[in-house]
């Protein structure tokens, strides 16, 4: 929660579509200047993400493991703090081979994200990493992984991932690339198709047309 006096201290950033917003790093928020909540990419998707009764399935786990919830539970948080760490690691590697190859920084030195940047085959093209677009009149606001650019005020929106089992989340993924395909659109960009390449021993890509938003 955003009290009224919080409204007033985020940080004031320029967006990739020339408009200025109100941001909260640690809280992912966004308001316009003048103090209206908006609607971030991540949110927008979470309604089309699969419902997943935790409570119930962890109680059935812990009973056929022979074990007690709260352990099950803790093993189940930490598996996903491990996953989260990893997805970011390998969004930073890539936001720091388009933005710093330029002088030789490009590259991890660990060879484990080493051979991620550079097996990945888009890494020659013109990608414009880690951006953050919004639309205020609609009250979307979002930061895309990267946005290749193909032509004129025509790109793709892509994504990262590092799923095991990508396909399973598909639908969400694609709703919110979809989220931020409407906000380059509302500033005149065309945008072909959305792509999501996903990393577990090697770049997979799926793509997929941008699909109707409705706010």
């Amino acid at each position: 929660h955003l009290s009224l006096i919080h409204i007033y201290t985020g940080k004031v950033i320029t967006t990739f579509t020339g408009e200025q917003v109100r941001y909260w790093p640690d809280l992912h928020r966004y308001r316009t200047l003048d103090g209206k909540k908006m609607t971030s990419g991540s949110h927008y998707a979470e309604q089309f993400a699969d419902p997943f009764d935790r409570e119930r399935i962890l109680a059935m786990t812990a009973k056929k493991r022979g074990s007690t919830v709260e352990h099950v539970g803790a093993a189940w948080d930490h598996r996903g703090l491990i996953s989260r760490t990893f997805g970011t690691a390998i969004h930073a590697a890539m936001e720091g081979w388009f933005k710093y190859k330029d002088v030789d920084y490009g590259v991890p030195k660990h060879p484990f994200l080493k051979e991620i940047v550079e097996s990945f085959p888009g890494k020659d093209e013109n990608i414009e990493p880690e951006i953050m677009v919004s639309d205020t009149k609609r009250l979307m606001v979002g930061q895309i992984d990267g946005l290749l650019i193909s032509g004129d005020h025509t790109g793709i929106v892509i994504d990262y991932k590092s799923d095991a089992d990508v396909k399973k989340n598909l639908v969400k993924h694609w709703n919110q690339l979809s989220f931020y395909a409407s906000i380059l659109k509302a500033f005149d960009w065309q945008v072909p198709k959305l792509q999501i390449w996903n990393y577990t021993t090697k770049w997979e890509v799926y793509e997929s047309p941008v699909l109707e938003v409705k706010l």
